[in-house]
């Protein structure tokens, strides 16, 4: 890998705006909530805190991303990125074309976010396509103060002669910025996975501190979030085994176990809808989501449905973080299932507390897509099942067999409490421009005062959250 760093200041476009976890529910139905200790108590009720849309048009495939740092929001959809300085009312769009001088083949794919609140630092990963040589990840960076400023710094990943990066992923622990992404062949097959380590307080050298792992045996290895000194990523070795690494900060390379998981089934998915439309075609059975909390590493994925369960659903597995094994009985699979609904695209986060949330997309016959997040904290009784609250709905389903490429859950700075959610809802027809993203806030109610301290209040809101307990 080659890295080079550069520095520009940029011009702005300005738009205005007028249960974690068991194994299956008491009930074999559905996920079912139960209730912990003080849950009756008003400070454990879910709260949407802002929900506003993201003015770009966008489409079937795109994955939504951002990360939210008191009014300070960065988000991407698809190849565009957007930034707002006073929590959504108004936004500005950054144009990497402009920001950035050319590379390689020309902006790409898909693009990743992550705040470091320690070292207020926001970084940015763009996906370049290859030109007749290579591909590239640019990896850009400011603090606050930057981000108003449009004052980037970057470094540029190449990838060797005759291979480009696909499928990245951006993750950070106590010190060390993550990357994981998978390297194809020009025109070719993936020929390996990778992750790759930068020491955070190294990058404003001309050569900043990095390792990589690679396999050619593997692919799609998924980075798990809230990471401390300590980095876990995963993939299946089969539809019984994943095969989990852990990579201590400041050694050369990960460690890796086999964990043995209950089978789960591949192959087609379909969701319900009242229309019978299906929107989640498009998942397969890859590591969608990871976390580490509390002594205890968890991944998710999307499994088909089986004898016991009629639609798809979020499979999962949790294990010890000390030594990788499973937890006993039901706690060590965390999925996410209902009799009535399919369920797709899981998302996780953790917050200072090392609580949970989670995040995903689902249907029924009587509900179109719809984005729910759930908490896994304290107001949540063993064993753990999840109360997954609707947060934004659609009036409709797709038309075409395709949903949003990605939805992302990320953990709200600088209280480091609440989370931030970037989906999309389809909204007054089944075509693509019907497509509205949106960034959501929540929490609970106990932490709503901290977190409205560093809003600013609410001037523009084009739509408003519904809150519904499933």
């Amino acid at each position: 890998m080659v890295w080079l760093r550069v520095a520009l200041v940029g011009l702005l476009v300005a738009i205005g705006l007028g249960s974690l976890p068991q194994a299956q529910a008491a009930n074999q139905g559905s996920t079912e909530h139960i209730f912990g200790e003080g849950e009756g108590d008003p400070a454990g009720a879910f709260q949407v805190l802002r929900l506003h849309p993201i003015p770009t048009a966008m489409n079937f495939g795109d994955a939504v991303r951002g990360v939210a740092s008191g009014d300070s929001w960065l988000v991407g959809v698809g190849q565009k990125t957007l930034f707002s300085l006073d929590a959504g009312n108004h936004w500005q769009q950054l144009d990497p074309q402009t920001l950035f001088p050319a590379a390689a083949g020309g902006l790409c794919c898909q693009q990743a976010f992550a705040y470091d609140y320690g070292r207020d630092l926001f970084i940015w990963l763009l996906n370049y396509a290859p030109d007749a040589q290579r591909g590239l990840m640019r990896i850009a960076y400011t603090d606050s103060a930057g981000l108003a400023e449009q004052e980037w710094e970057w470094y540029d990943v190449t990838a060797a002669q005759g291979f480009t990066w696909v499928e990245p992923q951006l993750e950070l622990s106590a010190n060390q910025i993550w990357l994981a992404m998978d390297r194809q062949a020009i025109g070719g097959a993936i020929d390996s996975t990778w992750v790759s380590q930068i020491q955070t307080d190294t990058l404003e050298d001309d050569l900043p501190f990095i390792r990589s792992y690679s396999s050619t045996s593997e692919q799609a290895w998924h980075l798990v979030r809230g990471a401390k000194d300590m980095m876990y990523f995963a993939t299946h070795i089969n539809q019984t085994s994943l095969r989990v690494y852990a990579w201590d900060e400041n050694q050369p390379i990960p460690s890796s176990s086999d964990v043995t998981v209950a089978e789960w089934t591949a192959g087609a998915r379909i969701c319900p809808t009242p229309d019978q439309h299906n929107w989640c075609s498009d998942d397969d059975g890859r590591i969608r989501a990871g976390w580490v909390a509390k002594g205890t590493v968890g991944f998710m994925w999307n499994a088909v449905s089986s004898n016991t369960i009629t639609f798809p659903y979020i499979d999962a597995v949790r294990m010890y973080e000390r030594d990788l094994s499973l937890l006993p009985f039901s706690l060590a699979r965390p999925f996410i299932f209902n009799a009535q609904n399919g369920f797709s695209l899981p998302s996780v986060a953790v917050n200072g507390r090392d609580d949970v949330a989670v995040s995903f997309y689902h249907s029924s016959t009587k509900q179109y897509p719809t984005l729910s997040s759930s908490i896994f904290d304290d107001f949540t009784a063993p064993p753990p099942g999840w109360a997954y609250y609707n947060v934004q709905g659609s009036s409709t389903a797709p038309s075409q067999q395709h949903w949003v490429g990605q939805l992302d859950t990320q953990v709200f700075s600088p209280t480091n409490l609440g989370w931030s959610v970037t989906g999309a809802r389809l909204n007054g027809c089944d075509e693509a421009r019907c497509l509205q993203p949106f960034i959501a806030i929540f929490s609970r109610e106990r932490d709503r005062p901290a977190i409205e301290r560093w809003l600013s209040p609410v001037r523009h809101q084009l739509f408003t959250p519904f809150v519904q307990m499933n």
